[in-house]
């Protein structure tokens, strides 16, 4: 990724908005770390200091995926910033339910994130379909489940081994 006049440019050319979810993700954080900073209930902070390392984490991670190593480190970054942004709902959700926030403060900051989390989904999906990534992880995740099945059906151990060997090394295509 190249940053140029304060736009995040992917080396193909796809552009993340103008910095609008960098500077969304920048600003959500430090609202988190606000409130935390202002939360004065001492039985909630196992659930503020999940909130802080989660809220703070997704817009690091939509940072560091400016300088990612290619386009599969680059959606990486972002699919990580995708969960930690809905595990932040989650927290955010849980201080409000246990009357830790206020309804105008969990409604504020849950739009906020609801919109990050929305813009990471599109980035994502579009990112996906344009390198063919999908398409690379059903094709794997399709011989995997035949190879499952072939392994669950072969008496011979050693084919059971090669089977077995194939399927560790291309799994971790799936999730990259």
């Amino acid at each position: 990724c190249v940053v140029f006049c304060g736009i995040i440019y992917m080396k193909e050319g796809v552009v993340m908005s103008d910095n609008k979810l960098l500077d969304l993700s920048f600003e959500f954080a430090v609202a988190i770390v606000d409130l935390v900073d202002g939360v004065k209930a001492p039985k909630s902070s196992y659930m503020t200091d999940q909130l802080a390392r989660a809220g703070t984490s997704v817009g690091a991670n939509i940072h560091e995926a400016a300088y990612a190593q290619g386009k599969k480190d680059f959606i990486s970054k972002l699919e990580i910033a995708l969960k930690e942004a809905n595990e932040t709902g989650y927290w955010l959700e849980l201080l409000y339910e246990s009357g830790v926030i206020d309804q105008l403060v969990f409604d504020s900051l849950y739009s906020d994130l609801s919109e990050i989390i929305a813009l990471l989904v599109s980035i994502i999906k579009k990112l996906e379909l344009k390198h063919g990534i999908m398409k690379k992880k059903l094709i794997l995740l399709f011989i995997a489940i035949i190879m499952i099945i072939t392994m669950a059906s072969c008496g011979n151990s050693t084919e059971k081994k090669v089977i077995g060997s194939w399927y560790d090394e291309n799994m971790n295509e799936l999730f990259l």
